[in-house]
């Protein structure tokens, strides 16, 4: 018999993606919290967990430039996070 690991639950970064996916359109990440916490069951530690979220995407984003992967997020204004996909390449990651 083969054994299956457990599944491992999303990321709230991964998370930010679906729901950035679903919304198409740019969302703070207070936002995107209250609805992964409601419709995903995130649960986040901790007593600014949008705070967490919005480092999490920082931290990302550097991780990918550094290894010259391609983008998922770009800061659309100060406090607002899209897709690239969606939002349009023209706008730079403002980190």
């Amino acid at each position: 018999m083969v054994e299956r690991k457990p599944e491992k639950s999303p990321s709230s970064v991964d998370l930010a993606v679906r729901i950035l996916k679903n919304s198409k359109r740019p969302m703070r990440p207070q936002e995107i919290i209250e609805i992964a916490t409601r419709s995903h069951g995130l649960e986040m530690r901790g007593k600014t967990p949008d705070a967490t979220l919005n480092s999490n995407i920082i931290n990302e984003i550097k991780r990918r430039l550094a290894s010259g992967r391609a983008q998922r997020f770009v800061r659309v204004k100060p406090g607002h996070w899209g897709l690239v996909e969606y939002v349009g390449r023209h706008y730079e990651p403002d980190v």
